[in-house]
């Protein structure tokens, strides 16, 4: 039902942009995602306090697992995609994906705790799953509302990305060009073909000329390299600094914790070596 609420509001919005009235195709949109939402909790609240028995056969869990992989999947992609072509649509429409794989999990432990005979949980889905689908429908509301305004909601959306990873640019590429320098003396242009072939292209902004000069900047400004006949090599302050950005953990708005230092991530960065 949710997915399908999905499809209907991408249609009406995809009409709205027919006829040149998005906002208003959205926020009818928003309203039609609050009165299916306020149905099904009302029907899960029934089923909660008169919880009934359910069928079901395993193609539902297999089902269910098979769109929360796919969900993800494609959330990843879109944050991915949108992030190297900075396309403000696509990562706006990975964080409503990124909504919906809640939503699959709610109802994936529904179906679990039915076949252990807690057919309460699968009411308890219900009413998780009908707060996701009021939450959308607000969502829309809100947004048609700033679009009628004057407002780019979706620019908000990319703009929240964008900082939140351009905010550990300096600290995450300062480690990868501090691990160039630290296998050998090299010359900042050398240095730099080895950071965008290693590091660009996996970053999950696309990076522009500007974002490479801020990484080298916080190189210059903390001394962490040295000249020696026309070449570069870590100081000893550097060699400290690469230390501790290794074991420092990085978070991002898309709630990811990694270390900057493990076995395949080495392995990426040095491809330019």
């Amino acid at each position: 039902m949710h997915t399908a609420i999905d499809i209907v509001a991408s249609a009406i919005t995809w009409i709205g942009i027919r006829v040149n009235k998005e906002a208003q195709a959205a926020l009818i949109g928003g309203i039609i995602l609050c009165g299916i939402g306020v149905f099904i909790a009302f029907e899960s609240m029934t089923k909660i306090f008169e919880a009934a028995e359910i069928q079901f056969q395993v193609v539902a869990l297999i089902t269910i697992v098979i769109n929360i992989a796919v969900n993800g999947f494609f959330a990843f992609y879109k944050f991915y995609v949108g992030g190297k072509t900075r396309s403000i649509s696509l990562i706006a429409d990975a964080y409503h994906t990124k909504t919906d794989i809640w939503s699959s999990v709610a109802v994936l432990v529904g179906l679990l705790g039915a076949t252990m005979g807690f057919f309460l949980f699968d009411a308890l889905a219900g009413a998780v799953v009908s707060l996701f689908i009021l939450f959308g429908g607000y969502e829309l509301i809100s947004e048609s509302k700033k679009v009628m305004q004057g407002e780019d909601p979706k620019m908000e959306k990319f703009s929240k990305f964008l900082e939140g990873h351009i905010k550990v640019l300096p600290d995450r590429g300062a480690f990868v060009s501090l691990w160039f320098f630290n296998l050998q003396t090299m010359t900042k242009e050398d240095n730099l073909e080895h950071v965008k072939n290693g590091f660009g292209r996996r970053f999950p902004i696309g990076l522009e000329d500007k974002d490479y000069e801020a990484i080298y900047a916080k190189l210059e400004k903390d001394h962490l390299v040295e000249s020696v006949q026309d070449k570069l090599r870590l100081t000893d302050k550097g060699r400290q600094e690469l230390k501790m950005l290794a074991e420092k953990p990085v978070a991002t708005d898309i709630g990811i914790q990694r270390m900057f230092l493990d076995t395949r991530k080495i392995d990426w960065y040095a491809e330019g070596v």
